[in-house]
């Protein structure tokens, strides 16, 4: 059971004003004994009550990353506006938190300011540790259950895949690349697999990113890629990654559909409309 403010007052042997103001962070309180107050309400896992009774009509959108500053995907911001305007029309709010992969609560839920969350971008264990020990409404997003312990909805990402292989075998391409990123996250795995059964073990070519999904490793990867292999078709995993290799490619002097066809592997259907996108 979560402890009240008042409780945490008593054990600490201080005022309730005391503890409220150190909490916000008050100058009246002296740094030493805020930042103490506010340690032992971490530990003791306070939150505090919403402003108002009842509900907040807000739901959170919390996105991991590595750095915890920014999100990895474009898709993400995508997601934020597309929840953003189907709360609005609810008549719900939105509010939206970047943390590292290995935080625990994000400030949203530490400080009850939501309703329930979204969680996005692979969370950490112990963060969806725990909002199951807090009985906390979320869903996990492109996860499994298996893994975060909490309601997950994984997009099948496969067909997508394999109707953007087969078309590039139908125009021509017959040494097809992969330029994909950590194979711990479970869309990039569905990816590869359908990758691997759609382009078979002649003229398919993997190859992974060492380290964070940013433009900067798709120039990487396309440049160790192309100093082993020669490709026709080069499918990204992500935009970012989609961006550093086409700056990477002109760099090498390859034109771009020219000399190679390169494409996200967020592209499916609408490949057939537009072929020269790739």
């Amino acid at each position: 059971m979560t402890k009240s403010l008042r409780q945490l007052a008593l054990e600490l042997h201080v005022s309730p004003s005391t503890v409220s103001r150190a909490l916000a962070r008050d100058g009246a309180v002296s740094s030493s004994r805020a930042a103490a107050i506010r340690a032992y309400a971490e530990k003791a896992g306070y939150r505090p009550q919403p402003m108002r009774r009842g509900m907040n009509h807000t739901i959170g959108l919390v996105v991991a990353s590595d750095d915890g500053l920014m999100p990895e995907d474009t898709y993400q911001n995508e997601l934020l506006s597309a929840m953003a305007t189907r709360l609005g029309a609810e008549g719900w709010h939105l509010q939206h938190e970047v943390i590292r992969r290995s935080d625990g609560l994000s400030a949203l839920i530490r400080e009850n300011r939501v309703d329930g969350v979204v969680l996005a971008g692979c969370p950490g264990r112990k963060i969806c540790d725990a909002i199951r020990k807090l009985n906390f409404p979320a869903v996990v997003l492109d996860d499994r259950m298996e893994r975060t312990g909490l309601p997950s909805v994984l997009a099948d990402v496969r067909p997508s895949m394999t109707e953007l292989v087969t078309h590039l075998r139908e125009i021509g391409h017959r040494q097809i690349a992969l330029i994909a990123s950590a194979k711990k996250y479970p869309t990039v795995t569905a990816r590869v697999e359908a990758f691997r059964e759609a382009a078979g073990k002649r003229g398919a070519t993997l190859q992974f990113t060492s380290g964070d999904v940013s433009f900067q490793q798709g120039q990487i990867a396309t440049r160790q890629l192309f100093a082993a292999q020669r490709p026709t078709a080069v499918i990204y995993i992500t935009d970012l990654l989609a961006i550093g290799g086409l700056i990477e490619l002109a760099r090498l002097g390859r034109s771009v559909p020219g000399d190679v066809a390169t494409t996200p592997s967020s592209v499916s259907s609408s490949i057939r409309r537009s072929p020269q996108s790739i």
